[in-house]
């Protein structure tokens, strides 16, 4: 692995840990943490040769893509606007193809912490009755307390479980499973 690439993975890795860190402690992602972090993604991926760096569009367009679909969750009250923009600083530093699987990877790291509150906070009656109410497609106000979680944590796992993929050229389902998915 280039020196460079390895650098920019852990100022990255830093970066989400940072953020996932004060949400966790505070419940915010801090605009100082997520803007100079998507100035420093830009620029370096912009400035460095290849590798480490990806160019400027790629940067930008990883930027885009981590902003996008959790822009639209922020719209819809489901997460914060620090979340939003650390995930499109993480994609400015990682570009649209790796970006992509860490959208996939937080989604899913969020999915199953949201099932894991929703277990502490409500037990399982909790959880049965609101994947029911999900799949039953009721409109309006479904009488649910709203339950928060630290999503920056989610991020944190979606970026390290894509850049630990890429730097290892093989999926999760490669490494234990073996190649049967490649």
């Amino acid at each position: 692995m280039h020196a460079g690439a390895l650098a920019m993975d852990g100022l990255l890795l830093a970066m989400a840990a940072g953020g996932a860190v004060t949400d966790v402690r505070v419940g915010k992602v801090y605009n100082v943490l997520t803007y100079t972090g998507a100035l420093a993604g830009l620029a370096l991926n912009g400035l460095l040769p290849s590798p480490p760096g990806l160019g400027w569009s790629a940067a930008f367009q990883g930027l885009l893509l981590g902003w996008g679909p959790l822009f639209v969750a922020f719209l819809a009250g489901g997460i914060g606007a620090g979340d939003v923009k650390l995930m499109a600083a993480v994609g400015a530093f990682v570009g649209p193809h790796t970006g992509l699987f860490v959208l996939l990877y937080a989604c899913l790291a969020g999915a199953v912490m949201a099932m894991g509150v929703i277990l502490w906070k409500e037990g399982y009656i909790g959880l049965l009755l609101r994947i029911k109410a999900v799949f039953t497609l009721q409109g309006g106000d479904d009488g649910f307390q709203r339950l928060k979680f630290p999503f920056g944590v989610a991020i944190l796992v979606g970026t390290a479980w894509a850049v630990t993929e890429r730097n290892l050229g093989a999926s999760a389902l490669d490494l234990v499973f073996g190649k049967a998915f490649a």
